[in-house]
């Protein structure tokens, strides 16, 4: 029992056998205290209702359309969306979901470039160096704790564009060999597709973890870094413009994708992923002098983004601490290894826009600017900094290039200035 919660016979069920003395590792014991009291306080009518509509919410794409429009009732509501997607859209969408790796086998055959990928692990060479060269720059760690930090840069497994693999049509249908399609039945189809998601993930269990899997599809626009695994992916479908442009200067693709590349790298070393070693394990590699010295460092970024307010409502920041944390630290290390690949380059090689005057340290903020370029509804807003981990975009940047004096020395920001304060959080 774990907080009024049978666990051992939920996994029963989840599983279809008894993992008898198997460890079972809970990331989140708080959530499961309050858990237990909110089951016992709640009438059992009301929880059978709540696990049918979850049941129904989650599969909802798939059912007819009279539920895909009470969903979107729900969502205009929620978040201020004006139009349900496009059905050519929603389709893309779920075919992506279902048969990831055979549309990104497909996406990279006709759209990935080799040229994307060389360019890309170029950046993220000097981006890791960087962040190295970084490391004996930070006052308030000492040099236990770095040396054994530069060991985890080292050691961060990288994976960019796609996993070989997904070309070889043979392994592709190995891999999807097990998937029933029943002709006519959408939903049906879908439930197999999601059965076999599950089983592949049961086989797994007490396998070693392969550091190698992709756990986000080629083709998807983003990226992540595992903490688990050490490990920082980007996808193909991330290496296109506006993150990622081959023919631009790249002053602006080191604002943008090696910004983007140093937000992943630094999550490893943030309020959550510090927690982890070079493998990927739990473990407690910081000496206690560093790791009070840490918590005094990112309490000046938690009142800073606490005092941000939209729709008559404070951002919480000790909720968005993480993301903030690899946001700052990524924008720092991405501008360090723009001038030393500018310093190693000449000036040959470092290319400008024409019909821009700007300076080639201005086009890397720009770039970076232009990441979180996007438009909020007042629903979505204070939705946003309720639920999501993130800070919304226009703090996201205000926030970083404020806390940033090579920021402030590109555009000749006056000293005391909201954009050049004279207080500025830094973590890494």
């Amino acid at each position: 029992m774990l907080y009024e919660i049978d666990l051992s016979q939920y996994l029963r069920k989840v599983f279809g056998s008894d993992l008898g003395d198997a460890s079972v590792l809970v990331y989140t014991p708080k959530y499961f205290r309050e858990l237990g009291s909110v089951l016992d306080k709640t009438p059992k009518s009301t929880l059978a209702s709540y696990l049918v509509w979850t049941a129904v919410n989650t599969q909802v794409g798939y059912f007819p359309n009279s539920f895909v429009e009470a969903s979107f009732l729900l969502s205009q509501a929620e978040s201020g969306v004006h139009a349900v997607d496009p059905r050519w859209q929603r389709c893309v969408s779920k075919v992506n979901a279902a048969f990831g790796y055979a549309t990104s086998a497909l996406y990279v055959q006709d759209y990935f470039a080799k040229e994307s990928k060389s360019k890309v692990l170029a950046i993220v060479k000097e981006i890791e160096e960087a962040f190295i060269r970084g490391i004996p720059l930070v006052a308030w760690m000492d040099d236990k704790t770095r040396e054994i930090a530069i060991e985890k840069v080292r050691k961060i497994v990288q994976m960019i564009g796609y996993p070989d693999w997904i070309l070889d049509t043979v392994q592709l249908d190995k891999y999807y060999q097990n998937v029933t399609l029943v002709p006519m039945e959408f939903l049906q189809s879908h439930l197999n597709i999601r059965r076999e998601a599950v089983r592949r993930n049961h086989r797994k269990l007490g396998t070693v973890p392969d550091r190698l899997e992709w756990h986000m599809m080629p083709v998807d626009t983003n990226a992540y870094y595992s903490q688990s695994n050490n490990q920082i992916v980007f996808p193909a479908g991330i290496l296109q413009r506006p993150f990622f442009t081959p023919s631009f200067p790249m002053s602006f693709n080191f604002g943008t994708t090696g910004m983007i590349i140093g937000h992943e790298m630094t999550h490893g070393f943030d309020n959550k992923g510090r927690h982890y070693d070079k493998y990927g394990n739990l473990n407690n590699w910081w000496t206690d002098q560093s790791a009070s010295s840490f918590h005094s460092q990112t309490s000046c970024m938690v009142r800073q983004y606490s005092n941000y307010t939209a729709e008559k409502t404070h951002l919480k920041g000790e909720r968005v601490l993480g993301e903030n944390i690899a946001d700052n630290g990524g924008l720092k290390t991405a501008y360090a290894a723009y001038k030393q690949w500018e310093r190693s380059q000449g000036s040959a090689e470092v290319k400008s826009l024409p019909g821009l005057s700007l300076t080639q340290e201005q086009l890397f903020f720009v770039g970076f600017g232009q990441l979180w370029c996007s438009y909020y509804t007042p629903q979505y807003t204070k939705q946003a900094i309720l639920t999501d981990e993130h800070t919304i975009s226009k703090f996201r940047t205000i926030g970083v290039v404020s806390n940033s004096g090579d920021f402030a020395r590109a555009f000749q920001c006056a000293p005391n200035t909201p954009m050049n304060p004279q207080t500025k959080c830094q973590v890494w």
